[in-house]
């Protein structure tokens, strides 16, 4: 992982909260134009009204797809976990571990019980 990859990674959690923001005063804002566009009738307040409520929506779905801190760490790294061979071979060493010591104890137990 280069320098940069971690600097964006650590900062996601930043740029979230910045989108969140973004979003309520975007939000904050259709609903004033809207509450003025209502008062006044006139049709050109309405584009401030699609302006506005297409930011919110941007923000909106933009703050909902970046990832967080911590899901963006178990993207990129449980994969390379998981395709490691050598901690494939872990679970293997362990298991014919396991299974040797378990037959060493029934043999054992079986042998204390005669």
């Amino acid at each position: 992982m280069t320098p940069l990859q971690m600097y964006l990674l650590i900062s996601l959690d930043g740029l979230c909260n910045i989108l969140s923001t973004l979003t309520v005063i975007f939000g904050i804002l259709t609903l004033i134009s809207s509450i003025i566009c209502f008062e006044t009738f006139e049709k050109k307040n309405i584009k401030y009204i699609i302006i506005s409520f297409c930011f919110f929506l941007f923000f909106v779905s933009v703050a909902n797809l970046i990832p967080s801190t911590k899901q963006m760490c178990a993207i990129l790294i449980v994969p390379k976990i998981v395709n490691n061979e050598k901690i494939q071979n872990i679970t293997n060493d362990s298991l014919n571990i396991l299974e040797e010591k378990t037959k060493e104890w029934l043999n054992n137990l079986a042998k204390e019980k005669k």
